[in-house]
């Protein structure tokens, strides 16, 4: 964790936190600032002194792993971005879906060959996807993982899939359907709209369950820096609202005009830290120009 000397020299610092005290003001103040520190690699706790000893032990090992990366290159990042993106097919009718995808770098192997098969990983990224705080799959559905290539990937019906490479790389594709008032079944006009706060929360369960995935197949943080990819797409006719406004005029809508242009994705580089730290941030730094690639719909 880098801080500063006395000195102004950057130097890291590891701290351990034991259960057995109740932290004062100050102390608790020190702790949370700790657990923000981009880069902050050992933050667990601690009970005795061996296990103080092990746990630094454990930490140094991960500071020397994390400092052994080479150089970060956005624009190659960028452009595995672009291609981990899920295919769009333009010729046929397709639910709404919301493609996210994020790319760690330096780029170099997190996961050997032999984790990312095991049946361990897959059912941890299948039960977060379904049970998690960061859900992307329907409890009702069914499910179905294995290997694409070198990648893991998981299925749901209704076109939700989770990937994940060896280079740590997470793309998750999302359906954008509203349910009905109810929750019994999907509101039908859906099907012609956007609604501005569904791929908001989409958004922000996507970007969670992202992170998720990087803290449990990067614990000691190789990756740095991220490149974050997000795409609406089966969106070609529709047009955009808030909820509000479909509320307020349900029984009509103002088509969007598919095929006249392209709806690229939009690219962010962001640093790791900013995946947990600055989300809000991140959400409305994608929706807002997703939003502007579509008619406001009256």
């Amino acid at each position: 964790m880098p801080r500063r000397s006395i000195s102004g020299a950057r130097v890291r610092t590891l701290v351990g936190v034991s259960p057995a005290i109740s932290p004062g003001p100050e102390q608790a103040a020190f702790i949370s600032e700790v657990q923000a520190w981009e880069g902050g690699l050992f933050r667990g706790g601690f009970v005795g002194a061996n296990d103080l000893q092990d746990g630094i032990t454990r930490a140094l090992h991960d500071v020397t792993l994390a400092s052994a990366t080479a150089p970060v290159d956005e624009q190659e990042m960028t452009a595995r971005s672009i291609a981990m993106l899920e295919p769009e097919n333009r010729n046929q009718v397709m639910a709404a879906m919301l493609d996210l995808v994020v790319i760690g770098g330096p780029r170099q192997r997190i996961l050997r060959p032999a984790e990312l098969e095991a049946p361990e990983l897959a059912e941890q990224l299948e039960q977060s996807a379904l049970y998690g705080g960061s859900r992307l799959f329907e409890r009702t559905l069914g499910t179905a993982n294995g290997l694409d290539g070198p990648d893991l990937v998981l299925r749901q019906e209704r076109g939700a899939v989770i990937r994940v490479t060896e280079q740590g790389s997470v793309s998750l594709r999302v359906p954008l359907d509203e349910p009905r008032a109810g929750g019994r079944g999907f509101d039908p006009m859906s099907g012609m709209i956007i609604i501005e706060e569904a791929v908001q929360q989409r958004l922000g369960t996507t970007l969670e369950y992202a992170a998720g995935v990087l803290d449990l197949i990067d614990r000691t943080q190789r990756l740095t820096h991220l490149v974050v990819a997000a795409r609406l797409s089966g969106v070609e006719h529709r047009g955009w609202r808030t909820r509000a406004q479909h509320a307020s005029n349900a029984s009509s809508v103002q088509m969007g005009n598919g095929g006249i242009r392209e709806r690229p994705p939009i690219i962010l580089a962001i640093r790791r830290a900013a995946l947990g730290l600055d989300r809000t941030a991140l959400i409305e730094d994608i929706l807002v120009p997703l939003r502007r690639q579509f008619p406001i719909a009256s």
